[in-house]
């Protein structure tokens, strides 16, 4: 084997630079004066650079990929937060939520404390309020006007309604309320109800602030927010209102 044979198979090493210090010399001093194994070298040394450009860029180009993914990644993440958000304030507007029932009006049907779902959307598609219902409304004036309160519907628009030796007249009949805490102790002149109004009725019949009470005995539609439809805490009083 000539020298040029021994430098070519050492070029590959020479230029990965693993070659001892006797060799490197003995292969630069041999490239000097040959013109083949010279230019051997230098087709070997510029694709080198262009497979370690090229490797580069790969790795340049999967860098960003890799941040593009993330900042993606990011904003979906970001935008799923907000639609979430977004969704359970509307669904709290105009679909239902939740009350915690602050007294003891509506026993025995819901005791102090319970926490309670109030559905809205109903009544904001047109739907009205019926006969018996449980619903929250906006207090009357009266009372300040910002509070909410939680009482039966016992008179619709266009109903008379007594109360005369503790029962419930609605339009001359005696109402049928298995609902009730005790009979009222209370008698309360008839009155017909307004148009797009109702009389509200607490179940604990005489411990309770409701139409018998103010001076205006009278709900109007427009300050009912919902109809209480569940009671959903605590747990073992999970269920249904009726």
């Amino acid at each position: 084997m000539n020298n040029c044979d021994v430098v070519k198979d050492l070029l590959p090493l020479y230029h990965d630079k693993v070659v001892s210090e006797d060799s490197r010399a003995m292969i630069e001093e041999h490239l000097k004066n040959c013109p083949d194994c010279r230019e051997l070298s230098a087709r070997m040394q510029n694709g080198g650079a262009q497979v370690q450009l090229k490797f580069n860029v790969e790795i340049g180009a999967l860098k960003i990929m890799k941040r593009k993914i993330l900042r993606k990644n990011f904003l979906i993440a970001c935008l799923s937060v907000v639609l979430t958000v977004l969704l359970i304030v509307l669904a709290g507007i105009f679909v239902a939520d939740g009350r915690i029932v602050p007294s003891g009006a509506m026993l025995p049907t819901i005791e102090p404390g319970d926490r309670v779902c109030v559905l809205k959307l109903p009544y904001i598609l047109g739907a009205a309020p019926k006969l018996q219902e449980m619903v929250v409304f906006t207090a009357p004036e009266e009372l300040g006007g910002k509070e909410e309160l939680l009482k039966r519907v016992i008179g619709l628009p266009g109903d008379t309604v007594e109360i005369k030796d503790g029962l419930v007249y609605v339009n001359g009949e005696a109402l049928d309320e298995p609902y009730i805490n005790e009979l009222s102790h209370r008698d309360f002149p008839q009155v017909t109800v307004p148009e797009s109004c109702y009389f509200m009725l607490g179940d604990n019949r005489n411990h309770s602030r409701d139409s018998i009470m103010w001076q205006d005995p009278f709900v109007p539609l427009s300050s009912i927010k919902g109809k209480v439809v569940l009671r959903y805490w605590p747990l073992a009083h999970w269920g249904i209102i009726r």
